[in-house]
């Protein structure tokens, strides 16, 4: 087998492990794959760990901020401290792409 076919194999199995829910040594036991070699392909295509869901982020818009005017409103996203000034004159493409990054 050419080393583009065994990739190109390698790439669709290890599709179906990163969308399966198990662990490494579970996909391998039941597909009959030896761990190491899974694990290695996994590597070699540059796909070191499965792709994983972004964590929740609480958005809180706080009520009455002390340095807020009453045209401006602040976010805060929960976990990561980040804060954001918005005020009616802000371009909201911008904004949503501000929030995506810190998100």
């Amino acid at each position: 087998m050419s080393t583009a076919r065994a990739a190109d194999r390698w790439h669709a199995i290890i599709d179906r492990f990163e969308t399966s829910g198990q662990s490494l040594r579970e996909f391998a036991d039941a597909n009959d794959l030896n761990k190491k070699t899974l694990a290695w392909w996994r590597w070699e295509l540059g796909r070191s760990s499965p792709a994983k869901q972004p964590p929740f982020v609480e958005l809180v818009v706080a009520d009455d901020p002390p340095t807020a005017r009453a045209s401006t409103v602040v976010v805060e996203l929960g976990t990561t401290g980040a804060r954001v000034v918005v005020e009616d004159d802000t371009d909201l493409g911008l904004l949503r792409r501000v929030a995506e990054a810190l998100c």
